[in-house]
């Protein structure tokens, strides 16, 4: 086999096995492939991450089914402890045996038409196989719009759904038809090169949600939950519902912290200077990794690292986010 091949061809090159290093090794599939082949591997990376994934890699992904049994024995057990105390919390629940398994938020900005909050979506098809769909409808009381869900919808509502409230990167006033760029809906500045500040508030690392007086809102529209017989339903958004996302808030509010300190959830910097980087920056203001996850996903996510970390399986666990 090619093991062997590589093991002659190594031996008679150099008298011993070779040696492959990989100084630049990303993801791990230079060093991967080569232990694979019997090779002596050697990686190294810059970046922390890619580090642990080429490690991950080769120990784990290359660690033969005794290992991988370890590690997926693991990571049931991390996700069971975890699953028992969302379950606990009960804030994926609706307390009718129905549980849920989507959640749909979009971000608010106002309309300088009107100066309502219109909420931001290129469609509000929700499920064309299931021909389910949003429809705004405008609240005095809202400062803004409600988000209604509709299942079972009409040729005619499925064909109105289409046309959202974003389009070609513009915000479109459900009211007047007036389309506004982003540029401006932000506040950004032109400076005598073309360039000038971001018109955002920038996040603090405390900023979990945006803050009132922020330019873009974020809000929950639509739930979908699954019954105990497996049945898919497509709901609006109840007071309950609000109040359940208030609880994960307060939960992680309680936690983050010690968790950010522990590693459970990111705590790193956004750096600056490349044009990936700098978008979340310019478009959202946010400035931490984190920021880019909604609490809920935080408050999971968190809670899964933790019981990971606390399992008794010595196997490093590698989590799908």
């Amino acid at each position: 086999d090619l093991a062997e091949l590589f093991d002659q061809l190594s031996r008679k090159a150099f008298g011993r096995t070779a040696r492959v290093g990989d100084c630049f090794c990303g993801g791990g599939s230079i060093p991967f492939e080569a232990a694979r082949l019997g090779l002596e591997s050697y990686g190294s990376d810059l970046s922390p991450v890619a580090a642990l994934l080429s490690w991950a890699a080769v120990n784990l992904v290359g660690g033969g089914t005794e290992v991988q049994d370890e590690v997926r024995k693991a990571q049931e057990e991390a996700w069971e402890a975890a699953d028992r105390q969302i379950t606990a919390w009960g804030i994926e629940h609706d307390g009718e045996g129905n549980r849920a398994d989507s959640y749909l938020y979009c971000v608010e900005a106002k309309s300088p038409a009107t100066g309502l909050w219109v909420p931001l979506a290129p469609s509000w098809v929700i499920s064309e196989k299931y021909k389910v769909v949003a429809e705004l409808k405008r609240s005095a009381e809202l400062g803004g719009y409600d988000i209604s869900i509709v299942t079972s919808a009409t040729d005619e509502q499925m064909a109105a759904a289409k046309k959202g409230t974003v389009q070609g990167g513009e915000l479109v006033c459900p009211e007047t038809g007036n389309r506004y760029g982003m540029a401006g809906i932000r506040g950004d500045r032109r400076g005598g090169g073309g360039e000038g500040p971001y018109g955002l508030r920038l996040w603090e690392n405390e900023d979990l949600v945006p803050r009132p007086e922020d330019v873009f809102q974020e809000r929950l529209y639509c739930v979908r939950w699954v019954t105990s017989g497996g049945e898919r339903l497509y709901k609006s958004v109840t007071n309950a519902d609000l109040a359940r996302e208030e609880k994960v808030l307060s939960l992680l509010k309680d936690r983050f912290t010690d968790w950010q300190e522990k590693g459970y959830i990111p705590s790193m910097r956004i750096h600056r200077g490349g044009d990936k980087t700098e978008e979340p920056i310019r478009t959202r203001g946010w400035t931490h990794w984190h920021h880019l996850f909604h609490p809920r996903q935080l408050l999971t996510n968190g809670l899964v690292a933790m019981e990971s970390i606390n399992s008794n399986h010595a196997a490093f666990l590698i989590l799908e986010v």
